[in-house]
C-alpha cells in the first residue's frame, strides 16, 4: 500500500488488510458491506421541470464497456472526480436502481485499494459470501435456488490432478481466482493492464505462437520463475486487458494445467465478462 494512502472507515481498513493477503472473498466481503458514495450527474435527456432537475450515475468507458465509479469514503470520491452531486447508497441498492449485470464497477478508482469486476461478478460472490455469514444465524435461511460450487471444488479443480473436472469445471474456478503474471518490469498497479504498454512477459507456446503464461499459485509462479517482477490481478482483468493475438498458459509445469491458442481466448474473455 502506498504510503501516502491511509483508509478512512473500517471497510476500506478491511479491504486493504484482504488485498495485503491476496484475499479476494474478503476483500468484496468488506465492499458489500461498506456504505458507498455513488458520483452523479444531470441527465440531459430527461425532460426537467423547474426545481427538479434529474440525475444519473456517473458512467465511464473501460475497453467498450459501460463502468459505473463507485467509492467506499467521501475522501476517496473527492479525490478522483469531481460531480454536482453524489448518492449515499448500498450495494443492494446500486443493483436495484442502476447498475446491468454485465457493468463494470470501478472500485475506489486511482487508490491501492481499487478493483475492476462484472456487477454480476460481485453479486455473485455476494450470494456464495452470504451462506458462509449467515449460516450460523436461524433467522436466515439458505438459498436453495441453485447448488453453489464450494471453495473447496474450484480449489481441486485448479490444483487436484485426481480430481474429475472438465474445461468447464477449471474455467469456473480459473474465473473466480486473482493470478500471478509475470512481466517485464515492477508494475505499481494492477490495472495497468488495461493501458497500452502493460510489461507482458511472452514466451514462446508449444506452437511457436506469442503466450502469456500465469499461475494460480503464488508458490508455482516463484519456482518456475525466480526473481521476476509481477502483478497480481483477478482473472477478469486480465482478460479485459489481454493482448490480441497471444495464447494463455495456466500453470505451467504445475499438477494442473490449462492452454488456449490465441484463437480461443476470445471465448473466455467472452465467458469472463458475462459470469
Amino acid at each position: 500500500m502506498s504510503r501516502l494512502w491511509l483508509p478512512k472507515n473500517e471497510a476500506e481498513r478491511a479491504m486493504a488488510d484482504a488485498l495485503e493477503q491476496a484475499d479476494d472473498a474478503a476483500y468484496f466481503r468488506a465492499f458489500l458491506a461498506a456504505e458507498l458514495y455513488l458520483p452523479q450527474v444531470p441527465d440531459d435527456t430527461a425532460t426537467q421541470t423547474e426545481g427538479a432537475e434529474q440525475w444519473l450515475p456517473l458512467t465511464t468507458a473501460v475497453n467498450g464497456q459501460i463502468a459505473l465509479p463507485i467509492f467506499t469514503s467521501l475522501a476517496a470520491m473527492g479525490s478522483q472526480v469531481i460531480v454536482g452531486k453524489y448518492e449515499v447508497t448500498t450495494f443492494a441498492e446500486l443493483c436495484d436502481r442502476w447498475a446491468q449485470p454485465d457493468w463494470l464497477l470501478e472500485i475506489n478508482p486511482g487508490s491501492p485499494i481499487e478493483a475492476l469486476a462484472t456487477v454480476g461478478l460481485v453479486a455473485a460472490a455476494a450470494r456464495r459470501e452470504a451462506t458462509l455469514i449467515d449460516s450460523g444465524d436461524a433467522t436466515q435461511e439458505p438459498d436453495t435456488r441453485q447448488e453453489p460450487e464450494s471453495a473447496s471444488d474450484h480449489r481441486r479443480a485448479l490444483y487436484d490432478p485426481g480430481y474429475e473436472r472438465g474445461t468447464q469445471a477449471f474455467e469456473t474456478a480459473l474465473l473466480d481466482t486473482t493470478v500471478v503474471v509475470p512481466t517485464t518490469r515492477d508494475v505499481d498497479f494492477p490495472d495497468e493492464s488495461l493501458q497500452p504498454g502493460f510489461p507482458w512477459r511472452v514466451v514462446e507456446g508449444l506452437t511457436g505462437e506469442p503466450t502469456i503464461e500465469v499461475f494460480t499459485h503464488e508458490a508455482g509462479f516463484r519456482d518456475a520463475h525466480p526473481g521476476t517482477p509481477y502483478a497480481r490481478m483477478p482473472f477478469l482483468m486480465l482478460m479485459l486487458g489481454w493482448p490480441d493475438g497471444h495464447g494463455l498458459t495456466v500453470n505451467p509445469d504445475g499438477p494442473v494445467a490449462a492452454r488456449w491458442s490465441a484463437h480461443l481466448v476470445p471465448e473466455l474473455q467472452r465467458r469472463a465478462v458475462a459470469d
